[in-house]
């Protein structure tokens, strides 16, 4: 099941625009840049200067991505839980 997000888009599409981490290849290695684009053939991310490679967009097809998240940060903050939720302590069962 699959949440809507502003506009209307479920996620991964809603995160166009935004940072997100994604797992690729066999071993789910960790990659983040910006989510440009989303398709039936895959994804599409940008990564800017300050990634450690040179600025560009690269293609990532279904079959290499192994999964896709918001920062840790950034996930918490589109997680809109009510409080009573949140609280430490509580029986998870």
């Amino acid at each position: 099941m699959s949440k809507k997000r502003a506009g209307g888009q479920t996620a991964p599409e809603a995160w166009i625009g935004r940072d997100v981490v994604i797992g690729v290849g066999a071993s789910g290695a960790r990659v983040s840049g910006e989510l440009r684009e989303v398709n039936d053939r895959g994804i599409v991310l940008h990564y800017g200067a300050d990634s450690g490679r040179d600025p560009g967009h690269v293609f990532y097809p279904w079959s290499n991505v192994q999964a896709i998240q918001l920062p840790d940060e950034e996930q918490a903050a589109d997680e809109e839980q009510p409080a009573d939720e949140e609280q430490p302590g509580g029986s998870g069962d």
